[in-house]
């Protein structure tokens, strides 16, 4: 219930598809997105396919009352970052520590 699925077809095709996750906030009333992974086929890129599904989950969120969402990007993944950027994304300076068990 708290998990987000968009996909793209090109007819039986799975072309594109974004997972995005509804986070809770412990100490507001409201929740925030997580964007866990939006991909596009690679013959599919910059036809506006992403962004499609990246305001599609926007419009959800707002049906919802969440206004905000969040992405990761590689620092040295610059097309990405551009996408993000060019869908109205403000880049954060958020230091992430992850744990290898």
């Amino acid at each position: 219930e708290n998990i987000i699925f968009y996909v793209a077809f090109s007819g039986q095709e799975v072309i594109a598809g974004l997972t995005a996750h509804i986070l809770p906030y412990v100490h507001r009333m409201n929740s925030e997105v997580y964007i866990y992974d939006l991909a596009v086929r690679s013959h599919y890129q910059r036809k506006g396919i992403g962004r499609k599904l990246l305001n599609s989950l926007k419009e959800y969120c707002l049906t919802l009352g969440i206004h905000d969402l969040f992405v990761q990007a590689n620092s040295e993944d610059q097309p990405t970052i551009d996408f993000y950027a060019s869908t109205g994304g403000k880049q954060t300076n958020v230091v992430q520590f992850s744990y290898k068990l």
